[in-house]
C-alpha cells in the first residue's frame, strides 16, 4: 500500500505522515531521511528532526539511492520526496533540462517499484510546488518542474492520496486510516 502526502511548507504533511505511520504500526517504523546539509542551519534542522521521531523508529539517510534502502520494517516513510529531488538536481548541475527531468523521473519510478515489491506500507511526503509563482533562477524553475512532475507520477502510482493545508488534511484519493 502507497500513501502520497503532500503539502505546502508548513502545511503539517510531515506531521500528518508520521501520526498515520504510528497508527499503522507505532514502532515497526523505518523512517528515509532525504533531506542533505548544505549548510549550518540544514545541519541544525536534521538534529531536530533526529530528536523528535520516536526512539523505537529506524532511520536512513540517504540523497537518492533507494536501493540501499533496507526494507525489512512494517512501514517505510519517505520523507521527503522533495528533498530527493533537490538532491538529484543539486549532483547533476552541469546536465540539460529534459536529460535532468528524465533521471529525476526515473528515479522516482525506481522508489514505486520498490516500494510495490516490497509489500509494506510505505508513506511518502512531497512539497505541493504547483501553487506557487515562476522562480525567477533556472534552477529553481527545474526544481519545480521536475517536483511537479514527479508529484504527479507518485500520485498516479499511489494508493491513498491526501494534501495537507494549514494543519488539515483532505483525502483526493483512497481511504486513509482514522
Amino acid at each position: 500500500m502507497i500513501y502520497f502526502v503532500v503539502g505546502g511548507v508548513r502545511s503539517g504533511k510531515s506531521a500528518y505522515a508520521e501520526a498515520l505511520a504510528k497508527k499503522i504500526s507505532p514502532d515497526d517504523v523505518l523512517y528515509v531521511a532525504t533531506l542533505s546539509a548544505f549548510d549550518e542551519e540544514m545541519e541544525k534542522r536534521i538534529v531536530r528532526h533526529r530528536r523528535q521521531r520516536p526512539a523505537s523508529w529506524h532511520t536512513e539517510e540517504i540523497s537518492y539511492e533507494f536501493e540501499a534502502i533496507t526494507l525489512d520494517r512494517k512501514v517505510i516513510l519517505v520523507d521527503c520526496l522533495s528533498g530527493f529531488v533537490s538532491n538529484i538536481i543539486m549532483a547533476n548541475e552541469e546536465v540539460e533540462y529534459e536529460e535532468l527531468i528524465g533521471m529525476v523521473l526515473r528515479n522516482v519510478s525506481k522508489l514505486i517499484r520498490a516500494a510495490r515489491r516490497s509489500n509494506k506500507e510505505i508513506i511518502i511526503v512531497s512539497n505541493e510546488v504547483g501553487s506557487g509563482v515562476v522562480p525567477a533562477s533556472k534552477m529553481g524553475r527545474i526544481f519545480r518542474d521536475a517536483l511537479g512532475l514527479a508529484n504527479q507520477f507518485v500520485a498516479k502510482q499511489a494508493d491513498n492520496v491526501a494534501i495537507t493545508t494549514v494543519g488539515i488534511a483532505t483525502v483526493l484519493k483512497g481511504k486513509f486510516p482514522e
